[in-house]
C-alpha cells in the first residue's frame, strides 16, 4: 500500500484490513456524472460513528478510492458502494455524515451493517499506521492540541473558591437545644468550617496550576529552540515537571528560573505530593516512632515543617503566599525567553512542532506587533478550517 510519502507493507495486517472492506467498492458511475444524485442523511448515534479522519485515511489513504474535495461546508465527499447499495460517506462541518440515495430500497440494518465493517476496517488500518505514526511523532511532524485556556480556568476556578472561603467569617453557633421556656441550652459550633473549605480548594488550586505549567513547558518548545530532528518529544511529554521545566530554562546560568523552580518545588512536594499521595510525606515525615509517653514524630523538631504539624495544612496565610509564588512564576513566563511561547499557547490556538513552523514562530516573534499580526492571520484560518468556510 502507498499514499503519497507512506509506504506501508504488512501482509497480515493488510489482509485483515481487506477481508472487512470486501463488501465496499468505489463507485465509479456517480464519479462519471460528477455528482452522486439526490439522497438524505442517516440518523445515527454519534458515538457509534468513526472520526472522519480515519474513514478518509481507511478509503482513501489505503485503498485509493477517489473522493470530491471541498465544497461549502464539506471537506470530503467519498461515493461509495456497500453490497451493491450506494451511499455517500462525507466529513462536513458537523463530523462525519453517511447519505443514502433517494429511490432506492436499502434493506434494514444495512447501514449499522456498513458502520460496523467500517469501524472494523479502521481498527485493523489503526495497527498497519502505527509505525508511520511514530515515525511522524519523531520528525516532530506532529501538533499539539492547546489546552492552557481550559486549564486556566480550572485553576482560576479553583483560586477563586479558595480566596472565597478564607475570607469568610466563622459561622455563627446554631442552638440545637432549648429548655422548657425556650432559653438556649446547647450550641454547636464549627468555627474553622470555611478555612477548611479554603484548604480543599487550595489544594485543587495547587493541582490545576502544575497541571497547567506541565502542559505550557510543552506548548512552549517550539517557542525557544525545539529541534524536532534530534530531540524526543513524545520523552518530554512523559517526563515529569522538573524535567520539562529545565528544559525551558537553563538552571545553570538563569538564577531567576532557577529560584522559581526551587520555590515551585518546595510547594509540590510539601503539599501537593504529600496530599495527593495518601498524606504520606518523604523521610518518614508521616511516621512517629514509641517513646512513652509519647509517640514521638521521627522528624523530630523539623516535624514543625511538616504538614502533619497543623491541623489545616494550608491556612490563609500560606496560601496568600502560594498565589504570591504563582503569581510571580506567571509573570516571569509572560517575559523575556517564554514571552511570545506563552502568547501563542493563551490564543488556545494548536502548536505544531514541524521544522517549517518552528521558522514560522521564530520569524513573527521579531517584534510584538509581528507576533500579534501573526496569531490573527493563524486563528483567522483556523477559523475557516473549523466552519469549512472555503
Amino acid at each position: 500500500m502507498h499514499w503519497g510519502y507512506m509506504s506501508i507493507n504488512q501482509e497480515g495486517q493488510e489482509e485483515t484490513l481487506n477481508s472487512y472492506l470486501k463488501d465496499f467498492e468505489f463507485d465509479e458511475e456517480a464519479l462519471s456524472k460528477g455528482n452522486w444524485g439526490e439522497g438524505h442523511p442517516v440518523e445515527l448515534e454519534l458515538d457509534k460513528l468513526p472520526l472522519p479522519s480515519l474513514v478518509f485515511i481507511c478509503l482513501v489513504g489505503l485503498k485509493s478510492f477517489r473522493y470530491w474535495g471541498k465544497s461549502e461546508k464539506v471537506l470530503w465527499e467519498i461515493p461509495v458502494k456497500y453490497k451493491s447499495f450506494p451511499f455517500l460517506l462525507s466529513h462536513r462541518k458537523f463530523g462525519f455524515r453517511v447519505d443514502r440515495k433517494n429511490g432506492v430500497d436499502y434493506p434494514q440494518n444495512i447501514v449499522e451493517e456498513m458502520i460496523q465493517e467500517l469501524t472494523n476496517a479502521i481498527c485493523a488500518a489503526d495497527r498497519l499506521l502505527q509505525p508511520f505514526a511514530q515515525q511522524q511523532i519523531r520528525s516532530g511532524n506532529v501538533t499539539v492540541a492547546n489546552h492552557y485556556i481550559k486549564l486556566d480556568m480550572m485553576y482560576c476556578f479553583f483560586r477563586k473558591k479558595a480566596k472565597e472561603s478564607f475570607l469568610r467569617p466563622p459561622p455563627e453557633p446554631k442552638v440545637t437545644k432549648r429548655n422548657k421556656d425556650g432559653t438556649p441550652i446547647a450550641w454547636s459550633h464549627d468555627p474553622s468550617k470555611w478555612e477548611r473549605q479554603g484548604f480543599y480548594y487550595a489544594v485543587a488550586m495547587i493541582d490545576a496550576f502544575f497541571t497547567r505549567l506541565e502542559h505550557l513547558l510543552v506548548l512552549l518548545l517550539p517557542f525557544i529552540g525545539f529541534d524536532p530532528t534530534t530531540e524526543d518529544l513524545a520523552a518530554i511529554i512523559s517526563a515529569n515537571w522538573t524535567d520539562k521545566y529545565k528544559r525551558v530554562f537553563n538552571l545553570a546560568t538563569d538564577t531567576k528560573a532557577k529560584a522559581l523552580f526551587d520555590e515551585l518545588k518546595f510547594v509540590k512536594e510539601k503539599y501537593r505530593n504529600a496530599i495527593m499521595h495518601g498524606y504520606f510525606e518523604k523521610r518518614g515525615a508521616s511516621l512517629f516512632f514509641h517513646l512513652p509517653p509519647y509517640a514521638v514524630p521521627v522528624l523530630l523538631s523539623g516535624f514543625k515543617d511538616s504538614i502533619q504539624y497543623s491541623f489545616l495544612p494550608i491556612t490563609t496565610k500560606s496560601y496568600d503566599d502560594i498565589c504570591s509564588l504563582f503569581d510571580e512564576v506567571d509573570l516571569f513566563l509572560k517575559s523575556g525567553l517564554t514571552k511570545y511561547g506563552v502568547c501563542f499557547a493563551e490564543s488556545g490556538l494548536g502548536v505544531l512542532f514541524d521544522t517549517q513552523s518552528i521558522s514560522r514562530y521564530r520569524a513573527a516573534a521579531a517584534s510584538d506587533e509581528d507576533f500579534e499580526r501573526f496569531i490573527e492571520h493563524v486563528a483567522y484560518m483556523d477559523t475557516l478550517s473549523v466552519n469549512m468556510d472555503w
